[in-house]
């Protein structure tokens, strides 16, 4: 039974009828749908064969296809495995943004609104009218919008882990430095020990002139009255992910698990860089600082893409 239900799906995905299958890796297996050109893997797999499967099942007969792989601070690892054994790189994708989904499901409203057809309008045109005379039409048609789309909550999300109600910052210095105390050593003495307590997920970037860090929501007044700007270190939104450090401190994962990040890569690449997912902070220490455990947030998860 299981195999003619199997069977009739497969058929029906290669005939157009659905628009997403979803399978387990076994199920997977044998999948030849030329025109399947997103995989969406919910979370890392056990190896690398399983990966490559995975993946594989999009850019085949010499289509193109993304790859992308869902996954927390605590499996980073096993993405790292992968790039390290297949040869492969991985593009970091960050977290959609309210604008971005906003737009996307702008577009997929307007294509519903397209599609229906002609005839049926008439029956609606009275309510319309109603409508339009107690509330203004360009708030009718946004809450028609919303409605269709089926986005009547819109969620802030941290551009670097993904995290509700977090904004992503970035820090830059005018010299390069080895380790994150100098940055947590700044917050503090700016914006104070308490300020710095709540600040997760702090990372260098690659060029160790800077970093990037997660900050609460409810700071972001505080942060633009408080904060000045030095000859040295600068604080400022971040609009887009820089390229992180590798720099990977002693110790094991914190509590809460990690933000949600992504990754991709390119089937015909090989290598990839990849990012640690452990931060530094302050526990009481003054100067300096000691890991902490409470760094990587309350989960949350982002994608890898894979451009084939």
């Amino acid at each position: 039974k299981q195999w003619y239900q199997r069977r009739v799906a497969i058929t029906a995905g290669r005939d157009g009828k659905f628009q997403c299958l979803v399978a387990t890796d076994v199920a997977a297996r044998g999948l030849d749908i030329p025109e399947i050109d997103l995989v969406i893997q919910c979370e890392p797999p056990k190896d690398v064969d399983s990966y490559i499967h995975r993946s594989g099942r999009t850019g085949r007969a010499g289509r193109s296809g993304t790859s992308v792989c869902l996954y927390n601070a605590r499996q980073e690892y096993a993405l790292k495995e992968v790039e390290k054994k297949a040869g492969i790189k991985f593009q970091r994708v960050t977290p959609p943004q309210p604008e971005t989904l906003i737009e996307s499901a702008v577009r997929d409203a307007t294509r519903c609104i397209d599609n229906v057809p002609p005839k049926v309008l008439p029956s609606f045109r009275k309510y319309a009218k109603e409508m339009l005379e107690t509330r203004p039409a360009e708030e009718l048609l946004a809450a028609a919008l919303s409605h269709i789309s089926g986005l009547t909550e819109i969620k802030k999300r941290s551009l670097l882990s993904s995290m509700e109600d977090f904004t992503a910052y970035q820090m830059s210095n005018t010299y390069a430095v080895r380790a994150p105390y100098h940055f947590w050593n700044a917050l503090e003495n700016c914006l104070g020990a308490s300020f710095r307590a709540e600040v997760k997920f702090m990372k260098l970037t690659k060029d160790k002139t800077g970093c990037v860090i997660d900050v609460p929501c409810r700071y972001e007044e505080f942060i633009q009255d408080q904060w000045v700007d030095t000859d040295e270190v600068q604080l400022f939104k971040m609009t887009e992910l820089p390229e992180l450090d590798d720099y990977e401190p002693r110790g094991q994962y914190g509590n809460g698990g990690g933000g949600g990040r992504g990754y991709g890569n390119n089937r015909n690449g090989g290598g990839y860089n990849n990012r640690s997912n452990n931060s530094w902070g302050n526990k009481g220490q003054g100067n300096g600082g000691f890991k902490r455990r409470n760094d990587f947030g309350n989960g949350g998860y982002g994608a890898k893409r894979t451009k084939f």
